[in-house]
């Protein structure tokens, strides 16, 4: 799941645009797709969601997690 990460500074979770994402000016946010999880728990769990997504379908094309990474490792080298 590519991710981007956005330091705040001092006072920036107490800005209204930050607010309108958690509404008690707390961190971690998680931004996807138009939809907004504020709450740690929430977080973890939808990424472990996507994970198993992810492995099962992997599964179902017959590979494994490691396959899939050392596929993909191969076709970064290949522009080099």
């Amino acid at each position: 799941m590519p991710y981007r990460t956005r330091l705040l500074e001092l006072g920036d979770q107490d800005k209204p645009e930050y607010r309108a994402l958690q509404p008690f000016g707390q961190v971690p946010i998680l931004e996807e797709d138009g939809r907004v999880l504020f709450e740690s728990g929430a977080i973890v769990l939808h990424i472990g969601e996507l994970a198993a997504s992810l492995c099962l379908l992997l599964k179902s094309l017959g590979m494994t997690s490691r396959r899939a990474h050392q596929s993909d490792d191969r076709r970064k080298g290949e522009g080099q």
